[in-house]
């Protein structure tokens, strides 16, 4: 569906989801699977866009994709693996083996889009809410190109629109808790990815191979007392000196985004309003895990949804895990860096 003679139409649906990224469609896939009726609502060009985001994934988030996408959709991504990533503080490093799959997170994204459309799932991208009126099922909406005004009505409204969600700014009236993040795409220099943890403030450097190439950047994962520009001065000098130190230079224009916090995780807002990912908070502070809070929260609302075990219920071991590391944080890194400088090897 694309944005033609929306002027004054009314659409109907049972889910709308708002957000078109990887939460968005995996719920909405799902959902399509079942035979619901599903409209997704996308800020930007659903296919165009890009998120800001390392792109890295352990095995538990392969296995969340498979068992929502199929292995052979996983296979068809060819995600580069890699066995080592490094930890780095203070002149020292530990090296963890594992099974990490990196990938530029548009190919996931697009994906996951292709296989919601596929599935016989409604897009309309250059479009937003502006007004939300959840227990009459109603949401006024606009096409940012045109500026033109349309209703949708719906049973659900679901939030997967990102850290600064809309959704949950029209439904709550406050902004949700955000940290901050910059990237960019790096030369490929071998296939370790590194994670090196910040001296001054809580949060990393990362440099994360992706086979051909490999991203960098920088997120301060608390930055209470700055501003938007001061925060985005310390991350571009962390990340200056850490690709310094790495003898590497971004090939690619340096992006910032906001990323959840972890402090604030909001799941639903009353009986018709529910969030999935970065919408809803999902942050696992120092590991990231975005991918894998994505695709799961998606999964548990969508089985929720069909008659599974209720939303909140489903995510609390989850939800409670993130909110007590985002609120130590601090303690959490302090103890990771003494790790490294105690039984680390010097950094080479």
């Amino acid at each position: 569906m694309r944005n033609q003679n929306i002027l004054n139409m009314e659409y109907r649906c049972e889910y709308l989801i708002v957000g078109g990224g990887l939460a968005g469609c995996s719920l909405g896939y799902l959902l399509r699977k079942s035979g619901a009726d599903v409209l997704i609502l996308e800020r930007l060009d659903a296919k165009r866009k890009d998120k800001l985001c390392a792109g890295l994934t352990a095995e538990y988030g392969k296995e969340e994709f498979i068992s929502i996408f199929g292995e052979p959709v996983w296979e068809s991504m060819a995600p580069f693996s890699s066995f080592r990533l490094i930890e780095q503080f203070g002149g020292k490093e530990i090296c963890w083996t594992g099974n990490f799959f990196e990938m530029p997170r548009k190919v996931m994204d697009n994906t996951a889009l292709q296989c919601y459309l596929g599935s016989g799932g409604r897009l309309i991208d250059h479009a937003t809410v502006r007004t939300i009126d959840a227990d009459a099922g109603k949401a006024q909406c606009i096409d940012l190109n045109s500026r033109q005004e349309f209703d949708v009505s719906f049973s659900k409204i679901i939030g997967a629109d990102g850290a600064l969600s809309t959704v949950r700014r029209l439904l709550t009236g406050k902004k949700p808790d955000c940290a901050f993040a910059i990237e960019a795409d790096a030369p490929f220099c071998g296939d370790k990815g590194v994670i090196a943890y910040l001296p001054h403030s809580v949060g990393y450097n990362w440099y994360l191979p992706r086979g051909k190439d490999a991203t960098v950047g920088c997120i301060c994962l608390h930055h209470a007392g700055y501003d938007s520009k001061e925060i985005t001065s310390v991350c571009l000098k962390e990340m200056e000196d850490f690709c310094r130190n790495m003898g590497i230079t971004p090939t690619g224009k340096i992006r910032g985004a906001f990323l959840p916090s972890g402090l604030d995780v909001l799941l639903r807002s009353g009986k018709r309003s529910y969030f999935v990912g970065d919408a809803a908070g999902l942050i696992s502070n120092i590991t990231g895990a975005g991918i894998q809070y994505a695709l799961l929260s998606s999964r548990l609302l969508a089985e929720a949804f069909l008659g599974g075990t209720p939303y909140e219920e489903a995510m609390r071991l989850i939800t409670e895990t993130v909110l007590k590391m985002a609120k130590n944080a601090k303690t959490i890194q302090f103890l990771e860096c003494f790790t490294i400088l105690a039984k680390g090897t010097p950094a080479r």
